[in-house]
């Protein structure tokens, strides 16, 4: 498993920065929700992995990136 791009994520990411910007602040904060590796692995099947530990061990790398 693996990100051919990370084009889109990018695209999403700056997509909410503007959206904060545009705001005009006041946030102590902000951040970007994101599913979790065993959460993933509960809707997305391994295909590949053969164990549920790899799978989500290979979901949990390709997420951080």
């Amino acid at each position: 498993m693996e990100y051919a791009s990370l084009d889109e994520a990018t695209r999403e990411i700056d997509l909410f920065l503007g959206a904060v910007r545009a705001a005009g602040g006041g946030f102590a904060e902000c951040f970007m929700t994101a599913a979790s590796p065993g959460i993933i692995a509960t809707t997305m099947l391994d295909a590949w992995y053969g164990s549920h530990e790899r799978y989500v061990r290979a979901l949990a790398r390709q997420i951080r990136r």
